[in-house]
């Protein structure tokens, strides 16, 4: 584990009740890219757990969620995305445990992109398969992704 990991993981703790109050009310966007079978999931900086994540994070003031969910994913990976070609997974916002509001959208890869990691923000990405993800420990919003997309 390298101290940029340890950092974000001691910092994370000591400000979790703060980021409670800050997410508390907030409005986020997460983007499930799917390539042929494989779903990208990342590993965040401020998480203790090492959980894999969906590519997203909180929509700023007179963004659609839409536009957030592309900036996200050009922020944290690198890589443009078509806003014109992400689907949305479910009848409008959902509700975290953690009282915030968030949007989940399904985005089709043609090809494995270069990947540019915001290192800041995120220490690892990779493709899992459909069969890997149930073996491995991912946040509630990668869940509630897949259930989404298989009523699609």
């Amino acid at each position: 584990m390298n101290l940029r990991t340890v950092f974000g993981r001691v910092s994370y703790v000591l400000s979790y009740p703060l980021l409670l109050l800050i997410l508390r009310g907030s409005t986020r966007a997460y983007v499930l890219l799917l390539l042929n079978d494989k779903i990208l999931l990342t590993q965040s900086t401020l998480d203790y757990a090492s959980r894999w994540h969906l590519v997203g994070g909180g929509i700023k003031k007179g963004e659609t969620i839409a536009r957030g969910a592309v900036r996200e994913v050009k922020e944290e990976l690198g890589i443009d995305i078509d806003e014109s070609k992400l689907v949305s997974l479910g009848n409008g916002m959902l509700r975290a445990k953690n009282n915030y509001d968030y949007g989940l959208f399904f985005y089709p890869l043609d090809e494995e992109p270069k990947l540019k990691l915001r290192k800041s923000e995120i220490t690892n990405a990779k493709f899992f398969t459909i069969q890997e993800i149930p073996k491995i420990q991912t946040s509630d919003t990668v869940q509630k992704a897949l259930q989404l997309l298989a009523l699609k």
